[in-house]
């Protein structure tokens, strides 16, 4: 049996649009759509945007005013992560909405911090500013530093309501 040198750098806990653990879950499927306006990345929330007559739903990246449907999951179709780090419209897209899900901090997170996503950035924040989106039956799982990828435990309740900017 050889023995391994400890590694000198902690490895990574995870990526956005990945799930922290195999705790209890859920997800749905939809399509990417409206992706022109707003890009759809990784660990993004999002929004329905529209329900065809065969049942499948389209989702677009959330925006003032819209209710909150879920953060996307990974793309794991995709041979290699930076093939792919957003989706184009139609793309089959896989939606969380419960469960604990990697997202990006845009500044240092504490646990049981709410979030809050502000859409110039892409990132997730543990406080509401100019912009941010609150995001109902969210909150930071771990804390975390910016830029790092930190666990986001969200549970999306059935009729939620539209979210407002903050101003």
């Amino acid at each position: 049996m050889a023995l391994m040198p400890a590694p000198k750098t902690k490895p990574v806990a995870g990526l956005p649009g990945q799930f922290q653990n195999m705790e209890e879950w859920n997800a749905f499927t939809a399509f990417a759509s409206d992706t022109a306006t707003k890009a759809i990345g990784f660990g993004h929330p999002v929004s329905v945007n529209g329900q065809a007559g065969d049942g499948t739903a389209t989702v677009k990246a959330l925006a003032d005013g819209e209710v909150f449907a879920g953060i996307t999951r990974e793309n794991i179709t995709t041979g290699n992560r930076d093939d792919q780090t957003v989706y184009a419209d139609n793309d089959v897209i896989g939606v969380a909405d419960e469960g604990v899900i990697f997202v990006l901090a845009g500044g240092d997170v504490t646990k049981g911090q709410p979030a809050f996503f502000n859409p110039a950035d892409n990132k997730f924040y543990g406080a509401s500013a100019t912009g941010y989106l609150p995001l109902p039956n969210c909150e930071f799982d771990q804390g975390g530093a910016a830029d790092q990828a930190v666990p986001l435990r969200l549970r999306i309740v059935p009729g939620g309501t539209a979210v407002t900017a903050a101003t």
